[in-house]
Parts: C-alpha cells; sequence; structure tokens
C-alpha cells in the first residue's frame, strides 16, 4: 500500500510539473517573443543606419518606419497595462540566460516526452524494488525448505530389538531408527559402543562403526522394526552397562547429518528395560 502510495504520488508531481508549463510557461514566452522581434527588426534598419551602409531614403521608407514604430510602441503600451493590472508574479516573470533558452524554446511535444520518460523511470524504480524483494523472499525460501523439509533420522532400542542370551545373563541389543522428517534420508554408517555407566566419558568412545547404505523414507517409525544388519551390541545384564550410537545420513539435498543416543540397559521381573540417560550432551548432539 504504501509503494502504491509512492508511485502515484510521483507521477502526480511530475504531471503537475508538465500542467504547469503549458498553462504558466509555455504562454508567457509567446508573449515576451512577440514585441521583442518587432523592436530587433527596428534595431536592424538603425544599426545599417549608423554604420553608413547605403540605404535609399524615400517618402515611403519614412512612412514604413514611422508606421513601424508606432505599431512597437502600441505593442509595448499594451503590454505595460496588462503587467499592471495582473498585478501577479506570473505577469512579472521574465526569464533569464539559459532556463529562458531552456523553458521557451521547448516545444509542447518535448515537454510531453519528457513527462513520459519520467513516468518510465518512476515505473522502472518500483519494478526494480519490487523484484528486489522478490529476490529477498526467494532467496529466504530457498533457505527454508532445506531445513523444515528434510529428513530427521534418529536411532534408538525397540522393545522389539532386545533379546536375553547366555541364559539370562547378558543382552544382545539391535538398534533399530526411524525418520521424523518430511522427505527420504540415506543412511551411510552407524557407530556403536558400549561401557561401564560408572566411569563413562564425557565423549563418545565408539568400538565400531558399521556400513549401511540404507534408504529411510517419512513415518518410518522404530515399531517397525526395520532394524539394520550387524548394528547390534552385547552388554551383561547387570544394569551396569550402557549402550550408545551415532547414526550418519544425508538427506535428500545432500547435506550430511547425525544424530545420536545412550541408554542404560537392565532387567527387571524377566523383562529388558531400557533407561534414557542424560547428563552427557556429546552422546545426543544432533544437526
Amino acid at each position: 500500500m504504501k509503494a502504491a502510495s509512492a508511485f502515484v504520488g510521483f507521477v502526480l508531481v511530475g504531471f503537475a510539473l508538465f500542467v504547469g508549463y503549458l498553462i504558466w510557461v509555455e504562454p508567457h514566452c509567446s508573449e515576451i517573443s512577440s514585441p521583442s522581434n518587432i523592436e530587433s527588426q527596428h534595431r536592424t534598419k538603425n544599426d545599417r543606419k549608423a554604420t553608413g551602409q547605403n540605404v535609399e531614403s524615400t517618402n515611403a521608407d519614412h512612412k514604413s518606419a514611422a508606421y513601424s514604430l508606432a505599431i512597437i510602441k502600441t505593442v509595448l503600451a499594451e503590454s505595460e497595462n496588462a503587467e499592471a493590472q495582473s498585478g501577479t508574479d506570473h505577469a512579472n516573470w521574465k526569464p533569464m540566460g539559459w532556463w529562458k533558452k531552456f523553458l521557451c524554446d521547448a516545444k509542447i511535444t518535448d515537454v510531453a516526452l519528457a513527462f513520459f520518460t519520467y513516468c518510465l523511470i518512476v515505473v522502472g524504480g518500483f519494478q526494480a524494488r519490487y523484484l528486489y524483494h522478490t529476490v529477498i523472499a526467494t532467496r529466504t525460501a530457498a533457505e527454508h525448505i532445506p531445513r523444515v523439509e528434510r529428513a530427521f533420522i534418529h536411532g534408538g532400542v525397540h522393545p522389539g530389538g532386545r533379546t536375553l542370551i547366555c541364559g539370562g545373563k547378558k543382552i544382545r541389543v539391535r538398534f533399530s531408527m526411524a525418520n521424523y522428517g518430511k522427505t527420504p534420508g540415506f543412511i551411510k554408517s552407524v557407530k556403536v559402543g558400549s561401557g561401564q555407566l560408572a566411569g563413562l566419558s564425557d565423549d563418545p568412545n565408539y568400538s565400531a562403526e558399521v556400513p549401511v547404505s540404507d534408504l529411510f523414507f517419512p513415518l518410518m517409525t522404530m515399531s517397525e522394526l526395520r532394524y539394520l544388519d550387524d548394528v547390534e551390541v552385547t552388554i551383561p545384564a547387570d544394569g551396569k552397562y550402557v549402550i550408545f550410537q551415532r547414526v550418519f545420513y544425508d538427506d535428500v539435498f545432500g547435506k550430511p547429518h547425525s544424530s545420536g543416543s545412550l541408554h542404560r540397559m537392565y532387567v527387571e521381573a524377566e523383562t529388558i528395560r531400557d533407561q534414557i540417560v542424560t547428563g552427557k550432551p556429546k552422546y545426543w548432539e544432533w544437526d
């Protein structure tokens, strides 16, 4: 709305200048040019006489000069009376120097062409401004789409992936993955590791990295029990050990990402339990 108002304002200013020229400048230039032309002709004759040129003097010439002088006096008198009666700035306006040449020598068609050129410049300026904002909006949208529409793949431990082995003395865990994003993601590899909860380092120390090369589509959750081959860890079932993983994947825009998790596994009433371990941010970092 502001841009439209500014555009209309610029056009109205140019139109006002064009109309002002037609009403004020152009008529006054015509008034000034008429008597000066006649007076110029009279001065030319006087100059010729003063320089000694041979001009024949006849009664007809005297009569013609007297008649021309009378016309000049009449025109000048009428012009003075008009200026005295008007009493406005319009009557007192007398272009001087290059302004006189610029304004009085210009034709109406020249002024009209200048007005339309001015309008084209205004339109071009507003089009450039609109194009600039369009480019900014397009770039913002292009940067927004990869962030919002990308894949968000996260690994974890589903109850179906936990198994008691060795007579219930050990727990075998197979990690499963889920894509919580809006576009597919390509899993390249998964790092896994385990260790005692007591004295666990702040930085993950993975024991293996398993190549995967698998495509995960949106809405693929861990409940589907889609386990990755060989991505598993075995730990004692005494509840003193933890397991952790980090999945590396690319989104559909070709940008790499990763996510990780940390879990404490233990047995309670002959059921394998999974406890999320907090306080170790490096294990949970994601991008």
